[in-house]
């Protein structure tokens, strides 16, 4: 049996403006969809296990994978009591984004922990998952090269004042090579 990690933030308010974040809800569906529909195992996970808040703003219910998935009680019970990262042994690991994940992926040592428990698995990161990277558990090999939110894309929704961390910056400073690319573009 093949269990996949996938991992998404625990962290629910925008800095300290009083509004709502989290894990975006689409890339968490499409992940868990594309990983089940290929008879993988998958466990939501959260650095403290519980609630994976969800962002308001990723929830697209005329999209059809994440109304299917929005709508299964089985699927919102996972996510409010989702699995603690610990020393679980994993086949794949991968971390999701959502601006929530700027506040509680970077350095975080349960994170650093649950690596190291699952060296030399393979490892994705979606958008603002790539935070979970940034701890001394994983390798920087400068030949890493990762994209993610962009400084322009911080600055177009107001984040690069609010959030704890700039992504590209971080990335950069880490010793990854950062890709960028044109704002808003995959």
């Amino acid at each position: 049996m093949i269990k996949i990690a996938v991992v998404a933030t625990n962290h629910k308010k925008l800095g300290d403006t009083g509004f709502n974040t989290g894990a975006h809800l689409l890339e968490l569906c499409h992940v868990v969809f594309h990983l089940e529909r290929a008879n993988f195992t998958v466990d939501l996970c959260s650095p403290c296990g519980g609630e994976i808040p969800i962002d308001p703003n990723s929830v697209d219910l005329s999209e059809p994978i994440l109304r299917d998935y929005y709508e299964r009680k089985s699927f919102l019970y996972r996510l409010q009591h989702s699995l603690p990262l610990g020393t679980m042994k994993y086949s794949a690991i991968i971390f999701c984004g959502g601006w929530g994940a700027l506040w509680d992926f970077p350095n975080n040592p349960l994170i650093a922990t649950f690596l190291a428990a699952n060296s030399g698995v393979p490892i994705g990161a979606l958008s603002q998952g790539v935070g979970a990277l940034l701890t001394t558990a994983f390798p920087q090999p400068s030949w890493f090269k990762l994209a993610g939110p962009t400084l322009e894309e911080d600055r177009d929704v107001g984040l690069d004042k609010l959030a704890p961390i700039s992504l590209q910056q971080k990335l950069s400073d880490f010793g990854y090579t950062f890709i960028s690319r044109a704002a808003w573009t995959n």
